[in-house]
């Protein structure tokens, strides 16, 4: 099993024949065709029946779940899916743990997490220093290292 990602809520019911209304929290809405399958945080597997664009998210019906009294682990719940890769870019849990490197070449520190900021998100380095994304420059892989090159305005490590 894969790695997987938050990819919609579970908001309310929809009728009385196992319909849900979900509000995707992903850019990826192909995640929700007919045959996909979502997982709830246990584990449980939940294959996509049916699907339509329903107001600000989608009317969903899963396999299995055929009436109003079927929903009631569905409902408020988080649906996960397997994360999809994208040429050139990373999922957070990717850059944890690598070094980070400036312009001239000298080692940073090591990227101990990323956090949400309002302005930019940011790098949190094993040290506390603090990196804004924007940055970020690109994440070099080669055959003998990986690593995450920025190019930072002088005295920015310093505050």
């Amino acid at each position: 099993m894969g790695h997987r990602l938050e990819v919609a809520l579970v908001t309310r019911p929809h009728g009385l024949k196992g319909d849900v209304v979900i509000k995707p929290i992903t850019n990826r809405l192909d995640r929700f065709k007919v045959g996909s399958e979502l997982y709830l945080s246990n584990g449980l597997k939940l294959t996509i029946t049916h699907c339509q664009v329903f107001k600000k998210g989608f009317l969903v019906k899963f396999d299995g779940f055929n009436s109003i009294n079927d929903l009631e682990p569905l409902i408020g719940a988080t649906l996960y899916g397997p994360a999809i890769k994208q040429e050139g870019a990373y999922f957070a849990h990717e850059l944890i743990g690598l070094k980070v490197v400036d312009q001239s070449g000298a080692e940073i520190g090591r990227i101990k997490l990323l956090q949400e900021n309002p302005a930019s998100d940011l790098l949190v380095l094993e040290d506390e220093k603090l990196i804004p994304m924007v940055f970020v420059k690109e994440v070099v892989e080669n055959p003998h290292e990986c690593y995450v090159l920025v190019d930072i305005p002088e005295g920015l490590l310093e505050l």
